[in-house]
């Protein structure tokens, strides 16, 4: 579960203290019944570039099409420079 605030998770972390400590909440600790209700903070996700998350897409895509551009002139640079050798030879 992800929460917007962090006031929602305080009060999702308040209520599972409460029915740690209360055994008359024991019901609640189930979801429908069968399957136990875990509630803990996660930790920092590490593999998120956190630099990078301002690019909005449109700005990605101009990217990616200056890369490409870029590659695509490089590949042709080097298509004649091979050509203009193998000729040569």
């Amino acid at each position: 579960m992800t929460f917007e605030t962090e006031e929602g998770v305080n009060r999702a972390l308040g209520f599972n203290e409460a029915i740690e400590n209360d055994p008359e909440l024991d019901d609640l600790k189930f979801w429908l019944g069968k399957n136990e209700i875990e509630i803990q903070q996660a930790s920092e996700p590490s593999d998120i570039i956190w630099e990078n998350r301002h690019f909005t897409p449109w700005q990605r895509t101009k990217k990616e099409c200056i890369v490409w551009s870029i590659l695509t002139v490089m590949l042709l640079v080097s298509f004649v420079l091979i050509y203009t050798c193998e000729s040569y030879s």
